[in-house]
């Protein structure tokens, strides 16, 4: 599909691991694919594997690290991250990662110092917190800091806020 200045596009956030019937859906929808009507019928055909959605949270509040979420799973490290790149196809290291620099983008919109904020939320230090947003995000701290508008349109609801 090419896309053109101007074009616009909507799409559907799903949890994480969300496994979908699309021969259902699409069977479903055969009256026309309106924004509304896929909306209307997707969680029908979206299916959430519990243990993923546990994996998940356990690794949003892990402070830790991902040895410390899969002991409060009961799981080795190794059975935890198994379960999420099979699931997901994604490690536990890449969910903590995302969870943690999203959590710290909704932080820095707050009057807070860059290298306090990197210390509170776990990074070695500014440089690396500037780099994980660079490379997740593709702006920096401080550009976030100077528009609240990105925040807003950027870090709605989803993983790990």
């Amino acid at each position: 599909m090419d896309c053109t200045v101007g074009d616009g596009y909507n799409g559907f956030r799903l949890r994480p691991g969300a496994q979908i019937d699309r021969a259902g859906l699409m069977a479903a929808m055969e009256d026309g694919l309106t924004d509304a009507a896929i909306k209307d019928r997707l969680d029908t055909y979206a299916r959430q594997n519990l243990a993923v959605n546990e994996a998940l949270t356990c690794l949003v509040n892990a402070t830790a690290g991902i040895g410390k979420a899969a002991a409060d799973l009961g799981v080795q490290t190794r059975s935890l991250q198994r379960l999420l790149q099979r699931k997901t196809g994604k490690s536990p290291v890449f969910w903590l990662r995302l969870a943690r620099v999203r959590r710290t983008a909704q932080r820095a919109v707050q009057p807070v110092g860059l290298a306090e904020l990197a210390y509170d939320m776990g990074y070695a230090d500014q440089p690396h917190m500037t780099r994980e947003f660079r490379q997740w995000l593709g702006v920096t701290p401080r550009q976030v800091q100077r528009d609240a508008r990105w925040a807003s349109q950027h870090l709605g609801r989803g993983y790990g806020v």
